[in-house]
């Protein structure tokens, strides 16, 4: 899934997958790490936590719900850190 280009669902591009966090108690997917497109100014961090339940769909790229996306944009950011979640 690494470098595979985010997009909402409306096709807004936010960037590329730099990595995966994983929930080793669940062994699931718990987040993606998505380097943010340089030309999206409104987060001051470049690379973002977005929770993997909001994603919908995965193939040649990935789509996250517009909605959810929008409610993580006023927050800036979305931190999952926890000891039992590792970095892929």
């Amino acid at each position: 899934m690494r470098g595979k280009k985010v997009y909402t669902s409306v096709g807004k591009y936010l960037g590329h997958v730099n990595s995966l966090k994983f929930d080793i108690q669940r062994n699931k997917i718990a987040s993606l790490l998505v380097k943010i497109d340089r030309r999206i100014k409104r987060l001051q961090s470049r690379v973002v936590s977005i929770p993997y339940d909001w994603v919908t769909a995965v193939g040649d790229i990935v789509i996250i719900d517009k909605k959810l996306s929008a409610s993580w944009s006023k927050n800036k950011e979305s931190n999952i850190q926890n000891k039992d979640f590792v970095e892929l």
